[in-house]
């Protein structure tokens, strides 16, 4: 939704934001092609840039929970890591680590939005300079509590969240996506 306006400058006809595709598809769908960790009972923390805030809440998480930490990583950690890592997860182990875990923390837009789609307890943590796509998926849930700040307390997580309510956005915002690219696409063939 935030690059609407900028859109407009350059593009006169209408200008619609529509939900992300990872969201045209159900978890049963997205369920066929996960790939499984193998470990089970863990905390997942999968950053797209370093946050100490994350870590911070990832640790004390932790803590009160005795489950551990996995986090996946793009390269490998550092010899003093404190969580154990996972470098070589593709899209389909992603998934997998995603759905099977018991609490998600991330940056990442697809984390939140996978932990949206298969209901996981999550915190999302603000990205330095991609964040309206995070934000503006939180928003159409209704789950504008899951974005966290640096003083967050993690027992947040542990919040009831209303996963019928999330489920009907989902649905409203998927139909409203399917029928402006359904229109779309049968203009674009004529």
């Amino acid at each position: 939704e935030g690059a609407i306006s900028y859109i407009r400058r350059f593009w006169k006809g209408d200008v619609t934001a529509v939900l992300d595709p990872v969201f045209l598809l159900g978890s049963g769908e997205w369920e066929k092609i996960e790939i499984p960790p193998a470990r089970e009972k863990y905390i997942l923390v999968s950053c797209t840039e370093r946050n100490p805030s994350l870590l911070r809440c990832a640790r004390e998480l932790s803590q009160r929970t005795g489950l551990p930490v996995v986090e996946l990583r793009d390269t490998p950690p550092e010899a003093d890591a404190p969580f154990s890592a996972d470098c070589t997860a593709g899209p389909a182990e992603f998934l997998g680590y995603v759905r099977r875990a018991d609490y998600v923390l991330s940056n990442s837009f697809h984390a939140a939005a996978f932990s949206i789609i298969f209901e996981k307890r999550f915190l999302a943590f603000a990205h330095s300079s991609f964040n309206a796509r995070l934000q503006s998926v939180l928003r159409i849930h209704g789950l504008e509590g899951r974005l966290c700040t640096g003083d967050t307390d993690p027992a947040v997580i542990d919040t009831p969240v209303d996963w019928e309510a999330v489920r009907e956005r989902t649905r409203s915002a998927v139909e409203k996506s399917e029928a402006f690219l359904f229109q779309n696409a049968a203009e674009g063939m004529q």
